[in-house]
């Protein structure tokens, strides 16, 4: 004996699927069974038995999927949590080249970061170091300051260096009568120092270097290599090095002065009288 399907026993987005999910759901509702249709209990059952065999790898949208624990639609139920499962595996599984892309592109962000921080630090340090110098100086003729025969002052000097880029460093100006003497910084990315001040006067110039403060001159090392012998690891250079400022004599033969009162003072007198 027929039984009569009454319209209001059948879910509202029925209609939404045309006459075949209708016809579907109108039968197993007229039957007394649960509103799934069978199509989708089939799919249920076939990502359950997915779900049984071992993980061999798969597209990262599936293993982030297995971390949440929607492995599959087996452990959602009905048709909205389908749905639910397509959209987030959608979503979540993304072209590798893609990800491979964003990747690099991060890493790439992320080490120019850091380049730019080491820069700035070096340029900070050097900085630093010269305003130590001037201090320095300025203690060395402290008494003539105070009896007014040596004026000092400083103003911004600027600087342009690669990697670093355009910054100002003070330059100090000390006049000794009608004689004016100049230490103006050159900078911080050079070759065998730290960091270097270049001292000017009527009758000639001068260098400060800050190098390391056991150095007695510039290290210079040569490596020869014969035929396709692979050349001599280098040395590493000491991590901890304690820099100093110190007077350069002229070259060819470069020398490393102690920084002491006595010998700025002999420095200035060259300087101012030759």
């Amino acid at each position: 004996m027929s039984r009569t399907v009454r319209m209001n026993r059948l879910p509202k987005f029925v209609l939404l699927f045309g006459p075949a999910m209708a016809a579907v759901f109108a039968a197993r509702a007229a039957n007394g069974r649960p509103r799934t249709s069978r199509v989708l209990q089939r799919s249920a059952e076939s990502h359950r038995r997915r779900d049984a065999r071992p993980y061999r790898g798969g597209p990262p949208g599936r293993r982030r999927l297995q971390a949440h624990g929607l492995r599959s639609a087996g452990r959602l139920t009905g048709f909205s949590g389908l749905i639910l499962f397509n959209m987030e595996q959608r979503h979540a599984e993304r072209d590798p080249i893609v990800d491979f892309g964003e990747f690099v592109k991060r890493e790439q962000t992320a080490s120019a970061q850091t380049r730019s921080e080491d820069w700035i630090k070096e340029r900070d340090d050097f900085l630093a170091y010269l305003s130590e110098l001037y201090a320095q100086i300025r203690s060395f003729l402290d008494e003539y300051v105070r009896s007014g025969g040596i004026k000092i002052d400083c103003r911004d000097f600027p600087l342009n260096e690669e990697n670093i880029g355009s910054y100002t460093a003070p330059q100090m100006i000390i006049r000794i009568g009608g004689k004016e003497i100049t230490l103006t910084p050159a900078g911080t990315l050079l070759i065998g120092a730290k960091g270097r001040v270049d001292i000017a006067g009527p009758a000639g110039r001068s260098r400060l270097v800050l190098v390391d403060r056991d150095a007695s001159g510039p290290a210079i090392k040569v490596t020869v290599r014969r035929g396709q012998a692979e050349a001599p690891a280098a040395n590493a250079l000491p991590r901890n090095i304690k820099w100093s400022w110190k007077i350069a004599t002229s070259p060819p033969g470069i020398q490393y002065i102690e920084l002491t009162k006595e010998e700025f003072s002999r420095m200035l007198l060259e300087v101012v009288n030759g």
